[in-house]
């Protein structure tokens, strides 16, 4: 049975976690530059340099994000994501993104695995997976999206017989990438792993992309 038929969360759902996880933050930052958004974040890095370093791209979040209270503890003890995290991430990799007609729909449905097993999932693990569907989907829209008039661009429809391939290579990358970057980094008081969840989930998808692409 195809995953997307099994994917029932509503768009509601998905427009209020979209809502919640593509705003880092509902104030304006006290510096005069405005603080992006994860959604924004990732689509300026990857349209300026898709195989940007991880250097790189842990130092352009760092000076768009609030980082109050981020200590990096990279390379500090070792941790391995639980099981469960990452065949959630496997899981996800599954899903066909061209199965669905919006990417909020496509989201939605991811949205709605993380959450089957939110109880199971630490507080860090979910905000991983729920940061790594926000970077995973802007990828796979920006590499894959249809151009209409004007050079907007739609959804993405299916590109060749085996292009799922790809999109699991984007969502498994990003998943694991943001999982391991949530041991790179500590944000006092708020256990929500950012931003090393959001510089290790970008990195993992654009090598996602590089590798399986």
């Amino acid at each position: 049975m195809k995953k997307s038929v099994i994917c029932s969360a509503s768009l509601l759902v998905c427009f209020s976690l979209a809502l919640f996880l593509a705003s880092c933050n509902a104030e304006p930052a006290p510096a005069e530059q405005q603080e992006m958004s994860i959604e924004e974040m990732t689509r300026s890095i990857y349209l300026n340099d898709p195989y940007a370093t991880y250097e790189d791209v842990e130092n352009f979040v760092l000076s768009n994000m609030d980082v109050t209270g981020y200590v990096n503890t990279k390379g500090a003890y070792d941790y391995t994501p639980s099981a469960l995290s990452l065949s959630i991430v496997d899981e996800m990799s599954l899903v066909d993104p061209s199965d669905f007609e919006t990417k909020l729909d496509y989201m939605a449905c991811l949205y709605g695995m993380v959450r089957e097993h939110a109880s199971e999932l630490s507080l860090r693990e979910f905000f991983c997976l729920n940061y790594s569907i926000v970077i995973s989907a802007e990828v796979i829209e920006m590499k894959y999206g249809v151009k209409r008039t004007r050079g907007l661009k739609s959804w993405v429809e299916k590109q060749w017989e085996d292009w799922g391939k790809c999109a699991a290579g984007i969502v498994g990358g990003a998943g694991k990438g943001a999982l391991q970057g949530a041991a790179d980094s500590i944000v006092n008081p708020t256990p929500e792993p950012i931003p090393g969840a959001v510089v290790g989930g970008i990195v993992g998808a654009m090598e996602g992309a590089s590798e399986a692409c």
